[in-house]
């Protein structure tokens, strides 16, 4: 985890991995679960995302992040985190506009409509496939991004800050790479 994580910092973190066994992939210690899914593509192989979030309480700087399913099957592991510091440190996280998809098809675009309680809002969508995935956002223009994209995986994240309302409205989507898994969810923070 990066070194100056603040307490009231919301921690966000997006897994994907390969296997040739299924696994409940648990969010790490005191992180709350945003999406598990899991995709069969043949005998033998698996792929499973997880998606969580946490509010800091300021002993994360530098630590590692445990509780992710640390097993020694896996073919292939990626991760990504993403570390949002609101203008005053949350203290709650609300889940809204949430949708996941597990299969072949090609998933949905999902729509994430802009907080209208004023709250600061993140757009996390999470990509995980047998190829590398991408997702797209249009709409508002955020304050701050993240991409990482790894093979097997892709993690983008856009920030809005606080009172900007439906003006953050933001369209994701992921294209047709196969075995397809994709969470896309508003995190709004206060």
């Amino acid at each position: 985890m990066p070194s100056d994580i603040q307490a009231g910092d919301v921690i966000v973190v997006g897994q994907m991995y390969y296997a040739s066994t299924v696994d409940d992939a648990l969010p790490g210690s005191g992180f709350t679960q945003m999406s598990v899914l899991s995709h069969y593509k043949a005998a033998g192989e698996y792929y499973t995302s997880c998606t969580s979030y946490k509010i800091a309480d300021g002993t994360e700087g530098g630590a590692s992040i445990s509780g992710f399913g640390d097993k020694s099957v896996y073919s292939y592991t990626s991760a990504g985190v993403y570390v949002y510091r609101p203008n005053s440190p949350a203290t709650s996280v609300t889940q809204v506009n949430k949708y996941t998809y597990e299969g072949t098809g090609n998933p949905a675009s999902n729509i994430l409509y802009g907080s209208t309680s004023g709250a600061a809002t993140i757009a996390v969508a999470v990509a995980g496939c047998n190829n590398y995935p991408s997702i797209t956002f249009s709409g508002a223009t955020p304050d701050a991004s993240v991409d990482i994209n790894n093979f097997g995986s892709d993690l983008r994240m856009r920030a809005y800050g606080a009172n900007k309302g439906a003006g953050v409205d933001v369209t994701t989507d992921m294209g047709d790479t196969g075995a397809n898994l994709f969470t896309s969810v508003l995190l709004e923070v206060s």
